[in-house]
């Protein structure tokens, strides 16, 4: 994992990478013991989209004086944030881990995505095929199909 991910695989879960036939919301099959402790056994060579996904956790960290803080780290507040694959920067999506489904209802991870819509932000809270798109008191619910009819 890099620096900062040390054992949080939060990502490896709720994303689905099609280059290892994983599903959205499973845990990945190359989670297991590293060198490092718990983490990616194909570190080294695995896929780009793995390669290329930072959480704005992750983010935050490589920005110094701009540090989240420890309780939004995914593993700790159970809610990857992020852009999806770092493409589109138009909204924040949000991704609760699987079980988790309310964690980004609650506690630092809601005060945090309230301060976001507080400032204009975008949110689109990803719940398997299910969407809840959010801008100041404006919100949208539907399946991902519908979703992306919508935003089209």
């Amino acid at each position: 994992m890099a620096s900062h991910c040390a054992d949080c695989t939060a990502c490896c879960t709720v994303f689905s990478i099609k280059e290892l036939k994983k599903a959205f919301g499973e845990p990945c099959k190359h989670l297991g013991a590293t060198l490092f402790g718990y983490g990616c056994t194909i570190y080294a060579d695995r896929p780009d989209p793995c390669k290329r996904y930072v959480c704005l956790w992750l983010d935050s960290q490589r920005r110094p004086g701009q540090e989240m803080p420890e309780e939004l780290r995914p593993n700790v507040s159970k809610v990857v944030i992020g852009w999806p694959w770092a493409e589109d920067r138009e909204a924040l999506f949000v991704y609760p881990l699987p079980g988790h489904e309310n964690a980004w209802r609650v506690g630092p991870v809601a005060e945090h995505l309230r301060l976001i819509l507080s400032r204009g932000g975008k949110l689109v809270i990803v719940l398997g095929d299910k969407r809840i798109a959010l801008k100041g008191d404006m919100t949208f619910y539907g399946t991902e199909v519908e979703f992306e009819r919508i935003i089209r």
